[in-house]
């Protein structure tokens, strides 16, 4: 293999000029302090035999340089301005919360080429007993997803991500104990817009962004007529048209009024509704409604809610699975087991508050 040239030709007051032709057959020239010449012209003739460009790469290496010192809380407003415009809202909300939480740890104080599987597992045992599973996964998934930007942009030049396992979790929440009077009683406590997009996700068992990011757009509602077509969005961000009932129709109704675009619901100041949780925990707390096990009742639950309601109902599995757009019929599933025949909340039926028989 012939050997690319890099000549050194010096300069007055300690300064030698590096020269050299890129892959492209472009020449080149650096200047640079005589006493790091010999270095840097073998670093050149080691990126040329490469077949790769110089500058772009000691580029390359100088930003790296500079990125591996920042700390994690300091490397998250970079990977914030950089990757969080391209997420839904509510996840750029979900980060900023979780970073919240992270920046009180000594997690947060490493540089991030430091962040390894041991300081991801001390992470997790510091955090065990503090936060659920779920939750600490959640910590320790967006952890990765920085390191994984930090990887991709070449700040780190290996991927510190394989060998970070999450914790086991417990994720079959069990609903069967909660009774229509106490949704009921949560709705009717609930300001109105937000409890209109509780009521629609204990109706339908949409998930919270498919509601709250329902564009006006994806309804088509009746002149005549009891029922109503939602184009749904999913998990995957694919869309799929379901069919909603009299009250999910009558609630849609008023949310739109005679508006033709934006969202189906706007908060006070007329924009997206976003930030439910605060309040909706609040008055959950109040009316002391909890799920099987002591565990607190959340958005979530509504949608566990409505499948354990249509199984009730004497609905099959394969109905709710393709209600939930479950991809897995596994997933669906694991709901048999909570089948109690007990009463079920009347939207979900088409009817009134009812006993199952």
């Amino acid at each position: 293999m012939r050997v690319p040239k890099v000549s050194i030709k010096p300069l007055q007051k300690d300064r030698s000029q590096l020269e050299w032709r890129n892959p492209d057959g472009n020449r080149r020239r650096l200047r640079v302090d005589s006493s790091v010449a010999e270095e840097y012209a073998f670093k050149i003739r080691q990126i040329l035999i490469q077949g790769k460009y110089p500058e772009v790469e000691m580029e390359k290496s100088n930003n790296r340089e500079r990125a591996q010192n920042l700390k994690l809380k300091e490397f998250w407003f970079v990977f914030a301005e950089d990757h969080l415009p391209t997420l839904r809202p509510n996840t750029q909300d979900l980060y900023r919360r979780l970073m919240v939480t992270l920046s009180d740890y000594p997690v947060a104080r490493l540089s991030i080429c430091e962040i390894n599987r041991r300081a991801v597992i001390q992470y997790q045992q510091q955090r065990n007993g503090k936060a659920s599973p779920a939750t600490i996964n959640r910590e320790v998934q967006l952890i990765k997803s920085m390191l994984g930007r930090a990887f991709e942009w070449e700040i780190l030049e290996r991927d510190p991500r394989p060998g970070m396992k999450l914790l086991k979790e417990n994720n079959m929440r069990d609903v069967s104990n909660i009774r229509p009077e106490q949704m009921i009683g949560l709705l009717e406590s609930l300001p109105d817009t937000l409890s209109n997009i509780c009521e629609v996700a204990l109706c339908t068992g949409y998930r919270k962004e498919t509601i709250v990011g329902m564009m006006i757009s994806q309804v088509q509602l009746p002149d005549i007529g009891e029922f109503g077509m939602v184009r749904v969005e999913g998990k995957g961000g694919e869309f799929t048209t379901k069919r909603v009932g009299p009250r999910v129709v009558k609630i849609l109704k008023e949310a739109i009024g005679d508006r033709t675009e934006e969202h189906v619901f706007l908060s006070s100041n007329g924009k997206r509704y976003n930030s439910i949780h605060k309040t909706l925990d609040r008055h959950i707390r109040k009316l002391g409604i909890v799920i099987a096990g002591g565990r607190k009742f959340c958005f979530h639950d509504f949608r566990r809610l409505y499948a354990t309601w249509m199984l009730n109902s004497g609905r099959s599995l394969d109905e709710v699975r393709d209600a939930l757009d479950h991809k897995d019929r596994a997933t669906t599933d694991r709901y048999a087991k909570f089948v109690s025949g007990g009463e079920v909340f009347e939207p979900v039926l088409g009817g009134k508050v009812q006993s199952g028989q």
